[in-house]
């Protein structure tokens, strides 16, 4: 039977494979061939470290960001709940200290590494197990009917798309603005949800978006239903 890509779908399930690869990857070098010296198993350490390390950033300047967005309005704005307590001003950032930086395509060279290493004569299944480099059985029906469902939403003087990832990488985009251009790209979104940052324009004017599921860097499924939402004036 068909098996599953290995390769999860989501950034945190990709780092979590590249730091088990490369904390595991020791245990095999003796059946494999490899040595503590192959340029590409260090190549793929560091792109584990890197990959780890700006993954957590990430996490740590969104919350960071959202932070700021809350105490900027309440600074503005007051707070009835709370008007006499100061507003902080200083929030958590990534650190001054970081790991090595590593050239763009840690996915695709960690491909081309597994590739080489089931490519060898010393690979059993029993080892691609253990690095966590093959894939579950693969259902017998396969999902190409799947759309993604979508809602419109005004967030702060912006269109926000709202969506549910599942199972899938990320979704495309596509938008009409009620002009001669009709449905043109727009995006193609990672992790729920997605704002659109076109400035609404100041007359009003109907807004209509889809999208599409995408998997392994294609789409994959159908366009969802189209939805609308009425901006400007």
């Amino acid at each position: 039977m068909a098996q599953e890509d290995y390769m999860p779908s989501n950034d945190e399930g990709k780092a979590a494979l590249f730091t088990h690869f490369a904390a595991t990857i020791p245990l095999f070098y003796t059946p494999l061939g490899l040595s503590a010296a192959d340029p590409d198993l260090n190549k793929q350490a560091a792109d584990a470290l890197a990959f780890r390390y700006l993954l957590n950033q990430q996490q740590i300047l969104l919350a960071a960001g959202q932070q700021a967005s809350t105490a900027k309005a309440r600074l503005r704005d007051g707070d009835p709940t709370d008007p006499n307590s100061p507003v902080t001003l200083a929030f958590p950032a990534a650190p001054a200290t970081s790991p090595a930086p590593v050239p763009p395509g840690v996915v695709r060279r960690f491909r081309n590494l597994v590739r080489r290493i089931k490519a060898g004569t010393g690979y059993t299944p029993d080892i691609g197990e253990s690095l966590k480099i093959v894939g579950d059985e693969a259902s017998a029906e396969l999902k190409t009917t799947e759309s993604p469902e979508i809602s419109l939403r005004l967030n702060g003087g912006q269109v926000e798309v709202v969506w549910k990832k599942g199972s899938y990488d990320s979704v495309e985009i596509h938008v009409d603005r009620g002009d001669a251009a009709g449905f043109t790209f727009l995006a193609i979104d990672t992790r729920p949800n997605y704002i659109d940052t076109q400035d609404l324009p100041a007359a009003a004017a109907r807004w209509r978006y889809k999208a599409i599921y995408r998997k392994d860097d294609a789409r994959t499924g159908q366009w969802c239903a189209v939805q609308e939402i009425m901006v400007g004036a």
